[in-house]
């Protein structure tokens, strides 16, 4: 069977993907993993089927990859045809799939979402619906589980992102200095600014200590606008940076902003002692940079949730469920006197591992086109809320009218967000008059 990953890449297409052995080059997680899985299916000379990459942009894929230029919905029903597509990845990030799936149906593709973030209570009931979704596919467990009572949940399976990263061994922790390390996108979602509202804290508890920042505020778009500083959107940019700015206006000697690095960062990871990703936990589905962080040698901080229970897998680093207790994790790691990461990093490449998988998504491949359903999932979780929904799943059995918890969930965070925007009315007033009048 033919199948094809459909990337829409036109705000990243200025970035080198060529030599996706080398790791991440300073591209978002969602669309490396799409690409490297891609990459290896195409490398596997015993594969029953035959793999392609649809793109907005292929100028900057690899070579040895079966890659098509895809620029409009039209394009992409075009080429299925042309090249007798027989299931179709697409991968979940922001804005709702309905418009492709609903594309598609003029032909007979199979489609699989590759769900990299949490995908909405209606919107689920939609792709639970839809004949041609056959598959919906979470990159690791726990976020599997947070649907695990919704209906869609009879498509539903997960499978890791790969790993691919060729490292020397770490230095020892011993040697290294108190540098506290972020690597992500700078925007809301991603938490930076609980990190830099904690900072102040930090360096009472340990003078020497020093913050690098990796990422920026267009990981995702460069044609995002920035701030004055260049480092986020206006708004967020002054939220992020209030805490580390001098009586001048100026970022404090201690923070370094070093914007995307691609895989220089592991120059910075590798002398420090601590890594913090996305210190909210929210939308996080999975966590390379959690990965990256304890492959060099690093130990973490950061929210326990659904993406860093499945990748932070060292005893010795630190999962919180306040966002107070930043600060106080990171202040006890810097302290430890020693670290031994050879087994994180065992564990790590083991589970995670490309052979292992690239196995997975062949057998999935495999499932469609036998037209088997979907693997029976043994229901688990390590998250309280997750559990409930698991019991809420079992009651369904003899109430099925009884709805998801999703739904209860849904309806407490649109009040949260109205009550957030209410409270915060002038800064809301403010930003549509930048954007609507200023056009900034």
């Amino acid at each position: 069977m033919n199948i094809a990953f459909y990337c829409k890449n036109k705000n990243t297409s200025k970035i080198d993907c060529s030599n996706l052995l080398n790791g991440n080059p300073g591209v978002g997680g969602t669309y490396y993993a799409m690409l490297s899985v891609a990459y290896f299916l195409n490398h596997k000379n015993d594969s029953n089927h035959k793999y392609y990459v649809f793109a907005e942009s292929v100028n900057n894929l690899p070579m040895d990859m079966n890659k098509v230029f895809v620029e409009t919905e039209d394009d992409l029903n075009n080429n299925i045809k042309k090249y007798d597509i027989g299931i179709l990845v697409i991968n979940k990030t922001g804005a709702t799939l309905d418009s492709i799936i609903n594309k598609v149906k003029e032909t007979n593709v199979k489609v699989v979402i590759w769900d990299h973030c949490f995908i909405p209570y209606f919107e689920l009931g939609r792709y639970a619906d839809y004949e041609n979704v056959v598959r919906i596919v979470a990159v690791g467990k726990e976020q599997l589980m947070t649907f695990c009572d919704h209906r869609s949940f009879k498509k539903g399976t997960y499978i890791y992102n790969l790993c691919n990263y060729n490292l020397p061994a770490p230095k020892p922790f011993s040697a290294r200095k108190n540098h506290v390390v972020y690597i992500g996108s700078i925007v809301p979602l991603k938490g930076l600014h609980l990190l830099t509202k904690a900072w102040p804290s930090i360096l009472k508890e340990v003078p020497d200590a020093q913050l690098y920042i990796i990422g920026s505020g267009n990981l995702y778009n460069q044609n995002e606008k920035l701030g004055k500083y260049g480092i986020a959107e206006y708004f967020y940019e002054k939220k992020l940076l209030s805490p580390i700015l001098d009586v001048n206006k100026k970022i404090i000697p201690s923070v370094h902003f070093c914007g995307v690095m691609g895989n220089k960062k592991f120059d910075i990871l590798n002398v420090s002692k601590v890594a913090v990703p996305n210190p909210s936990g929210l939308t996080e589905t999975f966590g390379y940079t959690a990965i990256e962080a304890q492959l060099a040698g690093c130990l973490v901080t950061t929210m326990k949730c659904p993406g860093y229970v499945d990748t932070v897998l060292g005893k010795d680093n630190i999962l919180y469920s306040d966002e107070k207790k930043l600060a106080e994790s990171i202040i006890k790691l810097l302290k430890q006197s020693d670290y031994d990461s050879s087994e994180t990093i065992k564990e790590i490449n083991t589970k995670f591992s490309n052979d292992k998988i690239i196995r997975c998504w062949e057998l999935l491949f495999d499932e469609i086109e036998n037209k088997e359903a979907s693997s029976i999932v043994n229901l688990s979780s390590n998250l309280p809320l997750s559990r409930l929904k698991i019991k809420n799943k079992t009651v369904q059995k003899v109430f099925p009218f009884i709805p998801s918890l999703m739904f209860w969930e849904m309806i407490f965070g649109k009040v949260m967000y109205l009550v957030d925007k209410t409270l915060d009315l002038s800064t809301t007033i403010h930003k549509i008059y930048r954007r609507k009048i200023l056009k900034k």
